[in-house]
Protein backbone atom coordinates (compact mmCIF):
# COMPACT_ATOMS: atom_id res chain seq x y z
CA UNK A 1 0.00 0.00 0.00
CA UNK A 2 1.18 3.54 -0.81
CA UNK A 3 0.39 6.76 1.05
CA UNK A 4 0.80 9.93 -0.99
CA UNK A 5 0.84 12.71 1.61
CA UNK A 6 1.49 15.23 -1.17
CA UNK A 7 -1.85 14.04 -2.61
CA UNK A 8 -0.55 14.07 -6.17
CA UNK A 9 0.69 17.66 -5.97
CA UNK A 10 -2.58 18.99 -4.59
CA UNK A 11 -2.76 22.77 -4.28
CA UNK A 12 -5.08 25.02 -2.29
CA UNK A 13 -8.14 25.78 -4.42
CA UNK A 14 -10.29 27.86 -2.07
CA UNK A 15 -9.42 30.58 0.40
CA UNK A 16 -7.09 29.82 3.30
CA UNK A 17 -8.33 30.82 6.76
CA UNK A 18 -6.99 30.51 10.28
CA UNK A 19 -9.26 30.97 13.31
CA UNK A 20 -7.95 32.26 16.65
CA UNK A 21 -9.16 32.59 20.22
CA UNK A 22 -8.60 36.01 21.72
CA UNK A 23 -5.20 35.35 23.29
CA UNK A 24 -2.53 38.01 23.64
CA UNK A 25 0.19 36.04 21.86
CA UNK A 26 -2.05 35.54 18.81
CA UNK A 27 -2.67 39.30 18.61
CA UNK A 28 1.07 39.98 19.04
CA UNK A 29 1.86 37.47 16.30
CA UNK A 30 -0.54 39.29 13.95
CA UNK A 31 1.07 42.63 14.85
CA UNK A 32 4.60 41.33 14.35
CA UNK A 33 3.95 39.46 11.10
CA UNK A 34 4.38 36.02 12.61
CA UNK A 35 2.62 32.67 12.62
CA UNK A 36 2.16 30.74 15.85
CA UNK A 37 2.86 26.99 15.77
CA UNK A 38 1.37 25.00 18.65
CA UNK A 39 3.01 21.99 20.26
CA UNK A 40 0.94 18.82 19.80
CA UNK A 41 -0.11 18.52 23.45
CA UNK A 42 -2.04 21.81 23.19
CA UNK A 43 -4.18 20.66 20.23
CA UNK A 44 -7.78 19.48 20.53
CA UNK A 45 -7.12 15.99 19.12
CA UNK A 46 -5.34 13.74 21.63
CA UNK A 47 -4.10 11.54 18.78
CA UNK A 48 -1.65 14.30 17.85
CA UNK A 49 0.65 13.28 20.74
CA UNK A 50 3.43 10.70 20.49
CA UNK A 51 1.96 8.39 23.13
CA UNK A 52 -1.11 7.75 20.96
CA UNK A 53 0.67 7.91 17.59
CA UNK A 54 3.71 5.69 18.21
CA UNK A 55 3.14 3.41 21.21
CA UNK A 56 0.77 0.94 19.46
CA UNK A 57 3.51 -0.07 16.99
CA UNK A 58 6.27 -2.07 18.77
CA UNK A 59 8.07 -3.19 15.60
CA UNK A 60 8.41 0.40 14.41
CA UNK A 61 9.55 1.56 17.84
CA UNK A 62 12.31 -1.05 17.82
CA UNK A 63 13.45 -0.02 14.32
CA UNK A 64 13.86 3.67 15.25
CA UNK A 65 15.16 2.97 18.77
CA UNK A 66 12.17 4.78 20.26
CA UNK A 67 12.81 6.21 23.72
CA UNK A 68 11.81 9.13 25.92
CA UNK A 69 14.11 11.51 24.07
CA UNK A 70 12.46 10.76 20.72
CA UNK A 71 9.02 11.00 22.28
CA UNK A 72 9.98 14.41 23.65
CA UNK A 73 11.26 15.42 20.22
CA UNK A 74 8.00 14.51 18.50
CA UNK A 75 5.99 16.29 21.16
CA UNK A 76 8.14 19.40 20.73
CA UNK A 77 7.15 19.83 17.08
CA UNK A 78 5.12 22.86 16.03
CA UNK A 79 1.85 22.71 14.09
CA UNK A 80 0.04 25.61 12.41
CA UNK A 81 -3.40 24.68 11.03
CA UNK A 82 -5.44 26.37 8.33
CA UNK A 83 -8.85 25.72 6.84
CA UNK A 84 -9.43 25.67 3.09
CA UNK A 85 -12.91 26.98 2.33
CA UNK A 86 -14.90 29.10 -0.08
CA UNK A 87 -16.31 31.18 2.77
CA UNK A 88 -15.52 32.49 6.23
CA UNK A 89 -19.07 31.43 7.20
CA UNK A 90 -18.16 28.26 9.06
CA UNK A 91 -20.06 27.92 12.33
CA UNK A 92 -17.97 24.99 13.56
CA UNK A 93 -14.70 26.89 13.09
CA UNK A 94 -16.02 29.99 14.84
CA UNK A 95 -17.37 27.87 17.70
CA UNK A 96 -14.40 25.51 18.20
CA UNK A 97 -11.38 27.62 17.26
CA UNK A 98 -12.46 31.24 17.70
CA UNK A 99 -14.06 30.84 21.13
CA UNK A 100 -17.65 31.03 19.89
CA UNK A 101 -17.18 34.36 18.05
CA UNK A 102 -15.09 35.83 20.88
CA UNK A 103 -12.06 35.58 18.62
CA UNK A 104 -10.95 36.43 15.11
CA UNK A 105 -9.98 34.88 11.81
CA UNK A 106 -7.43 35.80 9.17
CA UNK A 107 -7.48 35.06 5.47
CA UNK A 108 -3.96 34.34 4.22
CA UNK A 109 -2.28 34.71 0.86
CA UNK A 110 -2.21 31.03 -0.05
CA UNK A 111 0.27 31.51 -2.91
CA UNK A 112 2.80 33.13 -0.59
CA UNK A 113 2.54 30.34 1.97
CA UNK A 114 2.78 27.68 -0.74
CA UNK A 115 5.73 29.24 -2.55
CA UNK A 116 7.87 31.01 0.07
CA UNK A 117 8.48 28.39 2.75
CA UNK A 118 9.75 25.23 1.04
CA UNK A 119 10.03 22.60 3.80
CA UNK A 120 7.48 24.46 5.94
CA UNK A 121 4.85 25.04 3.24
CA UNK A 122 1.25 23.97 3.99
CA UNK A 123 0.46 20.30 3.43
CA UNK A 124 -3.04 18.79 3.14
CA UNK A 125 -4.35 16.55 5.87
CA UNK A 126 -4.97 12.93 4.93
CA UNK A 127 -8.25 11.67 6.36
CA UNK A 128 -8.13 7.92 6.87
CA UNK A 129 -10.50 5.20 8.07
CA UNK A 130 -7.73 3.85 10.31
CA UNK A 131 -4.19 4.91 11.27
CA UNK A 132 -1.24 4.02 9.07
CA UNK A 133 0.19 0.69 10.27
CA UNK A 134 3.75 1.72 11.15
CA UNK A 135 4.66 -1.92 11.74
CA UNK A 136 4.13 -2.67 8.04
CA UNK A 137 7.55 -2.09 6.52
CA UNK A 138 6.25 -2.54 2.97
CA UNK A 139 4.16 0.63 3.04
CA UNK A 140 5.58 3.34 0.76
CA UNK A 141 5.30 7.00 1.77
CA UNK A 142 5.45 10.01 -0.54
CA UNK A 143 5.88 13.44 1.04
CA UNK A 144 7.61 16.60 -0.17
CA UNK A 145 9.04 14.82 -3.19
CA UNK A 146 10.56 12.09 -1.01
CA UNK A 147 9.63 8.45 -1.62
CA UNK A 148 10.53 5.92 1.07
CA UNK A 149 9.37 2.94 3.11
CA UNK A 150 9.74 2.50 6.85
CA UNK A 151 12.51 -0.04 6.39
CA UNK A 152 14.57 2.69 4.63
CA UNK A 153 14.73 4.90 7.73
CA UNK A 154 17.96 3.45 9.22
CA UNK A 155 19.80 4.25 5.96
CA UNK A 156 18.95 7.99 6.12
CA UNK A 157 17.91 8.24 9.73
CA UNK A 158 17.55 11.93 10.56
CA UNK A 159 15.94 13.03 7.29
CA UNK A 160 13.51 10.12 6.93
CA UNK A 161 12.57 10.09 10.61
CA UNK A 162 11.63 13.76 10.18
CA UNK A 163 9.57 12.82 7.12
CA UNK A 164 7.72 9.97 8.83
CA UNK A 165 6.93 12.27 11.76
CA UNK A 166 5.51 14.79 9.27
CA UNK A 167 3.30 12.07 7.82
CA UNK A 168 2.08 11.12 11.28
CA UNK A 169 1.11 14.75 11.95
CA UNK A 170 -0.92 14.74 8.72
CA UNK A 171 -3.17 11.73 9.40
CA UNK A 172 -6.57 12.11 11.05
CA UNK A 173 -9.71 10.10 11.68
CA UNK A 174 -11.91 10.57 8.61
CA UNK A 175 -15.15 10.01 10.54
CA UNK A 176 -14.56 13.00 12.80
CA UNK A 177 -12.37 15.53 11.02
CA UNK A 178 -12.78 15.18 7.25
CA UNK A 179 -15.19 18.09 6.84
CA UNK A 180 -12.62 20.53 8.26
CA UNK A 181 -10.52 20.41 5.08
CA UNK A 182 -7.40 21.26 7.08
CA UNK A 183 -3.90 22.12 5.88
CA UNK A 184 -0.87 22.16 8.17
CA UNK A 185 2.51 23.81 8.28
CA UNK A 186 4.81 21.70 10.47
CA UNK A 187 7.97 22.60 12.34
CA UNK A 188 9.79 19.28 12.66
CA UNK A 189 13.20 18.02 13.70
CA UNK A 190 15.12 19.77 10.93
CA UNK A 191 13.54 23.17 11.50
CA UNK A 192 13.89 22.95 15.29
CA UNK A 193 17.61 22.21 14.85
CA UNK A 194 17.97 25.23 12.53
CA UNK A 195 15.67 27.81 14.12
CA UNK A 196 17.76 30.82 13.11
CA UNK A 197 17.85 29.72 9.46
CA UNK A 198 14.06 29.36 9.37
CA UNK A 199 13.46 32.57 11.42
CA UNK A 200 11.80 30.62 14.23
CA UNK A 201 11.58 31.76 17.85
CA UNK A 202 10.26 29.85 20.85
CA UNK A 203 7.14 30.23 22.99
CA UNK A 204 6.25 28.07 26.03
CA UNK A 205 3.47 26.36 24.05
CA UNK A 206 5.12 26.39 20.64
CA UNK A 207 6.99 28.60 18.17
CA UNK A 208 6.71 31.76 16.11
CA UNK A 209 7.66 31.79 12.45
CA UNK A 210 8.49 35.23 11.01
CA UNK A 211 6.63 35.74 7.75
CA UNK A 212 8.74 36.93 4.84
CA UNK A 213 6.07 39.39 3.67
CA UNK A 214 2.65 40.62 4.65
CA UNK A 215 0.72 37.40 3.98
CA UNK A 216 -2.61 38.69 5.30
CA UNK A 217 -5.56 39.42 3.00
CA UNK A 218 -8.51 40.13 5.34
CA UNK A 219 -9.31 40.24 9.05
CA UNK A 220 -12.61 38.92 10.41
CA UNK A 221 -13.61 39.74 14.00
CA UNK A 222 -16.24 37.78 15.93
CA UNK A 223 -19.18 39.85 17.13
CA UNK A 224 -18.51 38.96 20.80
CA UNK A 225 -15.01 40.46 20.82
CA UNK A 226 -14.93 43.36 23.34
CA UNK A 227 -14.54 46.92 22.08
CA UNK A 228 -10.95 47.36 23.31
CA UNK A 229 -9.66 44.22 21.56
CA UNK A 230 -11.73 44.99 18.47
CA UNK A 231 -9.99 48.37 18.24
CA UNK A 232 -6.56 46.80 18.75
CA UNK A 233 -7.12 44.26 15.98
CA UNK A 234 -8.51 46.94 13.65
CA UNK A 235 -5.47 49.16 14.25
CA UNK A 236 -3.12 46.33 13.33
CA UNK A 237 -5.13 45.67 10.17
CA UNK A 238 -4.91 49.37 9.26
CA UNK A 239 -1.11 49.24 9.59
CA UNK A 240 -1.05 46.25 7.24
CA UNK A 241 -3.53 47.81 4.81
CA UNK A 242 -6.12 45.04 4.94
CA UNK A 243 -9.91 45.25 5.24
CA UNK A 244 -11.73 44.39 8.46
CA UNK A 245 -15.11 42.70 8.83
CA UNK A 246 -17.31 41.78 11.79
CA UNK A 247 -18.97 38.35 11.67
CA UNK A 248 -22.36 37.90 13.36
CA UNK A 249 -24.63 34.83 13.24
CA UNK A 250 -28.04 35.65 11.75
CA UNK A 251 -31.10 33.85 10.44
CA UNK A 252 -31.88 34.93 6.89
CA UNK A 253 -34.83 33.56 4.91
CA UNK A 254 -35.40 31.04 7.70
CA UNK A 255 -31.86 29.68 7.26
CA UNK A 256 -28.88 29.74 9.64
CA UNK A 257 -26.41 32.21 8.19
CA UNK A 258 -23.90 34.92 9.11
CA UNK A 259 -23.76 38.64 8.52
CA UNK A 260 -20.38 39.90 7.28
CA UNK A 261 -20.27 43.65 7.85
CA UNK A 262 -17.41 45.96 6.94
CA UNK A 263 -15.60 47.73 9.75
CA UNK A 264 -13.62 50.75 8.63
CA UNK A 265 -10.20 50.42 10.29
Amino acid sequence: MDYDFDQDGRTIKGQLYKYYPLKEYHIEAFLNNKLFFAKPFTLNDSFDTSEKLIDPFPKFKELINWDKDKASLLDSHGICSFIESDSIKNSKMWAFYADNFNGFALEFDKKQLENDYNLLRPLPMMYLNKPVDLDNYNIVFHIQNTLFSIKDIPNDYDRLLDRIFQCIHLEKDKRIWANENEWRMIIGNVAISNKSFFNISEHPNGYFLSLKNNAYIRLYIGYRVPYKERCSLSEIAAIKGIDVFVVTPRIYNKQWDMEISSLLS
